[in-house]
């Protein structure tokens, strides 16, 4: 005998008929969850961007003492805690910008500005120049950890 027949409701019997709240009458994404998954989707990515950006100090530091004729406290102590204070800085303004602008578009220019960071630090031929790209890119990648959701 059936839930259906006997008159009793059951949360686990569904119409067939009846639509799913995230799936649309074909089974597809509803535009707005599509959206919701695509920004998911992107702040994930961008998050784990920010951990690579953190340590990547350590990967290129060969690179970094030879092209700028320096020594390990210097990368360290310019590059490393120039993006930390950036990122440290921003993370109180962050998050107000989350509450007052739409997540995406918070997401979409904090990792537009990490990239013109990258970019910089990554032609950089001064440690001025390099020490700026650090500080935008940590700047940009000040959004990445609130911005997951």
């Amino acid at each position: 005998m059936n839930l259906r027949d006997s008159g009793e409701s059951s949360q686990s019997v569904s119409d067939p008929g009846e639509t799913s709240p995230i799936l649309g009458p074909e089974g597809e994404l509803e535009p707005r969850r599509r959206g919701d998954f695509l920004l998911w989707l992107c702040a994930s990515a961008f998050f784990t961007y920010d951990i690579f950006a953190r340590l990547q100090l350590i990967v290129i530091l060969l690179e970094l003492l030879v092209n700028f004729e320096t020594d390990p406290a210097t990368v360290g102590t310019l590059f490393g805690s120039a993006w930390f204070w950036a990122y440290a800085l921003l993370q109180i303004p962050v998050g107000w910008f989350f509450d007052t602008i739409r997540p995406y578009r918070v997401v979409a220019l904090f990792s537009g500005l990490s990239a013109v960071g990258a970019l910089v630090f990554a032609s950089a031929d001064s440690l001025a120049l390099a020490c700026a790209g650090r500080v935008l890119n940590g700047i940009g990648c000040g959004s990445g950890f609130l911005g997951d959701p």
